[in-house]
């Protein structure tokens, strides 16, 4: 019997990884036209690239839980994670990552958390990390 696993089911969702930076950018151009119009192809794959490190980096490895971080990313800021009440939810290891993601969208995350991530954008976030 073939048995495949999880890890390599994503690996095949997301392909290269740079397939998958040209998908995360065509997704923000397709999802984000107001917030992607004055940025170039370049600029956006460096976005995806940043947004799958910061995804990576609080434990998401999916193609699905890592463009869901990203579009939150792109909706909010690029920094959403840092504010204190999200960043608890998100370091919660006792919950799996897809689970955490949920989580975000409930009575632990206040709207006045969301407000304040939203109002402390950082655009550098973006190009943190990288290599």
């Amino acid at each position: 019997m073939l048995v495949i696993r999880q890890q390599q089911i994503d690996a095949l969702i997301k392909g290269t990884d740079e397939e998958f930076v040209e998908f995360l950018a065509n997704h923000a151009r397709e999802e984000f036209p107001e917030k992607t119009a004055e940025r170039d192809d370049e600029t956006l794959r460096e976005m995806a690239r940043g947004g799958i490190r910061r995804a990576e980096s609080h434990g998401f490895a999916t193609a699905e839980d890592i463009t869901a971080f990203f579009s939150v990313m792109m909706e909010i800021a690029p920094n959403f994670d840092e504010q204190p009440a999200i960043r608890a939810v998100l370091d919660d290891e006792q919950f799996e990552p897809a689970m955490r993601l949920e989580r975000l969208w409930s009575p632990l995350v206040p709207e006045a958390a969301w407000e304040e991530a939203e109002k402390n954008y950082n655009e550098n976030a973006w190009f943190a990390g990288k290599q």
